[in-house]
Order: C-alpha cells, then structure tokens, then sequence
C-alpha cells in the first residue's frame, strides 16, 4: 500500500540501496558525484525525479485529509469553532443547548473534507512549474523548503479556489442550516450582543492549514530518514 508522504514515492527495495538519495542529490547537484559522468545524471532528470516524488506524495496528502475523517478525526488539524462563536459557546452551553455546537463543528470539518480535493489540480500545476532553481532551492533548503514553495506559491490560489467549494460543502452537509438555528436560539435569549461568524473563510483557512501541516510533516520525514524513502526514477537516477 502506498504510503502517506511528501517527496518519494513508496517502493519496496530491499536492501534500500538508495538509503542517502537526498544526500546524494545535493552532492551531484553542488559537487557532481565522481562515481557517475555529468552526461548520466543530467539536470532534467533530477528535477524530473523530485517533481515526480512531489506529485506522489502531495496526491497522497490530499487523499488522506478528503478521505471521510480526514479533519473530523485528526486532532492534529480538526477544526474548531470560529473565537468569534466562543460567547455563543458559553451562552448556548449553559442552558443546555451544547450539543449543536458540537454537532456543528463536525459539519465544519465535513466540509473541509469535501473541498481539499479542489487543492489536487492546484499542487500539480505548482509542481509542474518548478524551475531549475527552484529545484535546486527545495533540495539544498531547509527541512520545509518545499512546503515553503508551495505556500508562497499556492496559498492565494488555494484560498480562492476552495472558498466556493467549502460555502457549497457547508450548505451540503447541513452546516449552514445548524448555524442560523443555534444563533436564533442564541439571540432569542434576553441581551445577548450581535455575533456573525464568518464560516466560509474559516474553514477554508483550516483546511489550506491542515494540507500544509502534514506537508511540512512529510517533507522532514524524508529529511530526516531518506532510507524509508525512494522512486523508480530516483533509483534510476541515484543508482551507484
């Protein structure tokens, strides 16, 4: 089964031949490895190799936070209510009208679910647009280059991308239609000041956090342990 990762593509090999590949990849890049003449490793199959393992991986991101429980299951990254709810939180809590606030926050990462995959088509037109610096940046950079990249790069896009999907998501799932109710309860009780919520730019800016949360994760996985790590065309490239 192919594993949730960020830049390489799962492959079994064993033994891992390619266990230093990121390593490697600088040393040809800044030094030129003496093992292999310049006309074996060329430039374009280096940064075809990376974009490569980028799509796999991103696509794998993708596909675990869309998957049913994705947000609504992961603590790490599920959303939560907007602060400007948290008095409503309070009031509806305590005269016992609790449990839609809970029920609600479950539509909220419902629909977060729904809308990252709008993100897939985004991260492969980023990833396709790679330079050669670029390339050489992401690989000679910190452990988040690449997730770095992708939020200067994507993040504007992203944004204006999901927000009409999670608003048609939140009215799916039943989200919008919980909301007006708890805040009529809410303003049917005596003096309670104006709240407004905004929903749609909320959960959008939760979901586009949450894709790079396990971006920037999987990126220093493969840092930090190349060994677990490798493609068809990486070993192609990097083989000895």
């Amino acid at each position: 089964m192919r594993r949730f990762i960020l830049i390489a593509i799962c492959l079994s090999v064993t033994p891992p031949v390619f266990a230093n590949w990121f390593y490697d990849i600088k040393n040809i890049i800044f030094q030129r490895s003496e093992h292999k003449a310049d006309t074996e490793i060329t430039d374009s199959n280096i940064a075809a190799a990376l974009k490569q393992a980028l799509l796999t991986g991103s696509d794998a991101v993708v596909s675990q936070l869309s998957a049913s429980g994705g947000f609504n299951d992961d603590r790490n990254i599920r959303i939560e209510l907007p602060q400007a709810l948290g008095a409503v939180q309070k009031t509806l809590t305590k005269v016992g009208l609790g449990d839609s606030l809970g029920a609600l926050e479950d539509r909220l990462n419902a629909a977060a679910e729904v809308a990252t995959v709008k993100a897939k088509p985004l991260f492969v037109d980023a990833i396709q647009a790679l330079s050669w610096t670029d390339v050489r940046a992401i690989l000679n950079g910190p452990d988040d280059a690449a997730t770095a990249y992708f939020q200067h790069h994507m993040a504007a896009a992203l944004s204006a991308e999901m927000r009409p999907v999670v608003t048609d998501s939140l009215n799916e799932v039943g989200a919008v239609r919980l909301y007006n109710t708890m805040m009529d309860s809410y303003h049917a009780l005596p003096f309670m000041p104006q709240v407004e919520a905004d929903l749609s730019g909320h959960v959008t800016n939760k979901s586009i956090a949450g894709l790079f949360h396990y971006l920037a994760l999987e990126e220093k996985s493969i840092r930090s342990d190349p060994a677990r790590h490798t493609s068809e065309l990486l070993s192609k490239v990097f083989s000895p």
